[in-house]
C-alpha cells in the first residue's frame, strides 16, 4: 500500500500505515487523557454534592435561626386578643375616664351620641393595642 489509508468512526480513527499489513486501532483519547477527564468529572460531581450539601445546611440553620426568634416573640408577648372580641376601649387621664363601645358592628362614645367616630381609626388602634410584647423583661417593679 502506498500511503495511509484511513477510516474514520464516531469513537476511532482506524488506520493502515503505508507498508503494514493489518489494520491497527488509534483511539481519539489516549489513557492519559481520559484519566484527566475522569478526574475532573468527579471534582465536578464531588463540588455539586458539597454545594448541595451547604446549601441544605444554611436552609436548616435559617430555619432554625427563625424558630428561636418566633419563641422568642411569643415568649415576650404581655397581652394579646382578638380584635373582633373587643366591645369596648376606655382610656383613663387626667381630665377623666374616655370609653368607646360597640354596638350592633359600629363604634360610639356612650358619654356623647352626637360624637361621630371614625370608625378606620378604631380598628387601626385596636389592631396596633391587639398583641403588646415586651422587649425586655425586668423583675425589678416601679413605685409611684
Amino acid at each position: 500500500m502506498d500511503g495511509n489509508l484511513c477510516i474514520h468512526t464516531s469513537a476511532s480513527v482506524y488506520y493502515c500505515r503505508s507498508g503494514s499489513v493489518g489494520i491497527k486501532e488509534k483511539t481519539l483519547m489516549d489513557g492519559k487523557k481520559i484519566k484527566k477527564l475522569v478526574i475532573a468529572l468527579l471534582l465536578v460531581i464531588v463540588a455539586g454534592v458539597a454545594y448541595l450539601f451547604l446549601l441544605n445546611y444554611s436552609d436548616k440553620q435559617k430555619e432554625a435561626e427563625s424558630q428561636k426568634e418566633q419563641e422568642a416573640a411569643a415568649a415576650s408577648v404581655v397581652f394579646e386578643t382578638d380584635t373582633d372580641e373587643v366591645n369596648s376601649i376606655s382610656f383613663k387621664g387626667d381630665d377623666g375616664t374616655l370609653t368607646f363601645e360597640k354596638k350592633n358592628d359600629a363604634w360610639i362614645c356612650p358619654d356623647d351620641s352626637v360624637f361621630q367616630m371614625n370608625e378606620n381609626k378604631i380598628q387601626k388602634l385596636l389592631a396596633d393595642i391587639s398583641s403588646v410584647s415586651c422587649t425586655m423583661r425586668t423583675s425589678m417593679r416601679l413605685s409611684h
